[in-house]
């Protein structure tokens, strides 16, 4: 008789519904995360407008505006600026702030001098605090320097030096026995 009930109990037990989660001993079914991503460049939304070197003449402070793109509409940006070797920053302060707003361009102007010919480079070293998340990038913009450009006198005489001692020295020129082979396909 006992086992008649023992099994009477057991299917009552099984013809009530419950869910599989009340049957483990939860109440109520665990909602997954939702996962957002972004397809975007890592670091902070800033861009410089042209990426063409800025040609600068040597031993002369000039005048080079840099202008940064970004696509944030609210927010602030923050800049520190160096440059590489013999290029000079000439500018009062190396550091700029800007609240961003619907412009989207942010122009900064710096005095540079360059001392050697060559390619230098001005880096920009970018911080932006947009919807509480800050975010970090690194920039650099290429300044071109050229040497300076001799004028057609100097050319002239120069290439007239140049002959003079090349008949000069005609005596002195060794003659090798040279031998060319073309082979065609």
């Amino acid at each position: 008789m006992k086992y008649i009930v023992l099994l009477g109990m057991l299917f009552f037990a099984g013809c009530t519904p419950q869910s599989e989660q009340e049957k483990i001993g939860l109440q109520q079914p665990l909602a997954k995360p939702e996962l957002k991503y972004i397809r975007a460049k890592l670091g902070a939304d800033v861009n410089l407008a042209t990426r063409d070197p800025f040609a600068v003449p040597l031993a002369t402070t000039v005048a080079v505006q840099l202008d940064l793109q970004t696509g944030a509409e609210q927010g602030s940006m923050n800049l520190d600026v160096s440059t590489s070797k013999d290029l000079v920053l000439i500018s009062p302060t190396t550091e700029f702030s800007f609240d961003l707003n619907s412009s989207k361009t942010y122009p900064v102007i710096l005095q540079v001098k360059a001392l050697s010919v060559g390619r230098h480079y001005v880096n920009l070293h970018i911080q932006t605090l947009v919807d509480g998340y800050k975010s970090s990038r690194v920039l650099a913009a290429i300044i071109e320097v050229a040497g300076p450009t001799p004028n057609t006198q100097d050319v002239n005489r120069l290439l007239k030096k140049q002959t003079t001692s090349a008949e000069q020295s005609s005596s002195d020129l060794i003659i090798l026995p040279a031998q060319e082979t073309i082979v065609s396909p």
